[in-house]
Order: C-alpha cells, then sequence, then structure tokens
C-alpha cells in the first residue's frame, strides 16, 4: 500500500455523506502513505454524486471523447457468493484495448487493476449499466491501461433504498 495513491472526493452540498467521514478517511490514509499521494478535493459543490466530466449535466469543453464500451463485459458473479450474499448475480468488468492485445500476445505487459464500489442508488435493479458505463471511469483505464472491475450489489433488506450491502 505504501506506493499506491489516493483520490478522496467530499462535496460542501453533499447532505448524505459528512464532510467528517472524509477527513477521517484522509487520516486513515496518511498513517500508511505519504501525503503527497493522497488528493482530497473537498471543493467542488456537486452534492452527493459521482462527478464526471462526460456524463450528466456538467459541461467541460475539455471532456474526453466517449470509449466506446465494446470493451464493457457482464461477467457472472454467483460463484462468489454465500448464503444471503449481498451480491447481485451478475458484475461488469472494462479490459482497456492494450490490456486484451498483451493477455493475447507473449510479452505480457503489466496492467492494474482498479475496484469500483457503486454508491448509494447505484445498483442494476436501479441505474442498470450507467454507473459502469457513464462514470468516467473507462476512460481513465482505457488512457492508463487499468482494468476496471465494477462487481454488484442487490437492494439489502437492512438498506433497501441504496442497494448498498451493510460493508460498503
Amino acid at each position: 500500500m505504501k506506493n499506491s495513491k489516493v483520490y478522496i472526493f467530499s462535496s460542501p452540498k453533499d447532505t448524505v455523506v459528512p464532510k467528517l467521514n472524509s477527513d477521517r478517511l484522509y487520516e486513515f490514509y496518511a498513517n500508511f502513505i505519504p501525503k503527497n499521494q493522497i488528493f482530497y478535493q473537498s471543493t467542488v459543490n456537486a452534492g452527493h454524486s459521482w462527478v464526471t466530466n462526460s456524463y450528466g449535466n456538467l459541461k467541460v469543453s475539455r471532456a474526453p471523447k466517449a470509449v466506446v464500451n465494446a470493451q464493457l463485459y457482464q461477467f457472472d458473479q454467483t460463484e462468489f457468493q454465500s448464503q444471503n450474499s449481498a451480491l447481485h448475480n451478475f458484475g461488469y468488468i472494462y479490459v482497456p484495448k492494450a490490456c486484451m492485445e498483451s493477455r493475447r500476445s507473449s510479452t505480457m505487459d503489466a496492467c492494474k487493476l482498479h475496484v469500483a464500489l457503486h454508491g448509494c442508488l447505484q445498483n442494476p435493479s436501479i441505474v442498470q449499466d450507467k454507473f459502469a458505463v457513464n462514470s468516467g471511469l473507462n476512460t481513465w483505464a482505457e488512457a492508463n491501461n487499468i482494468v476496471i472491475l465494477y462487481p454488484q450489489a442487490n437492494v439489502m433488506s437492512g438498506n433497501p433504498k441504496d442497494g448498498l450491502p451493510p460493508t460498503w
């Protein structure tokens, strides 16, 4: 973990997750990695959201071209489920073109992995594949040879509105 980079986002207009939670998250990571490897964005007035410059109401002139999501695959998560599992029956995985090509070659250039946990009200029964398609992560992943794993959660009886497992 000592070589990891961390991005923390908190909005002054977020009425769901208090800024104090993000402050504590920053303090947690600062115990394990140098502070210059933590980027803490806390000034964007976005409310409770997943901020992107290529989807939704935010218009940015330098927005990247949309990545063709032909490299976004749905996969079966049932083998990872246990009794009363929070996992949905399927998840998504985005594999950049360079990672797919290196997998087929003998050189096997290293591709990294990023696990993207969806937020409140973003499970497949509510938004289908919109988080995996429109979060902006696939464009970033394509440019940096990073595979994005999008595990999906069920709406739980303990948290029926948000679709977030209690552990997230």
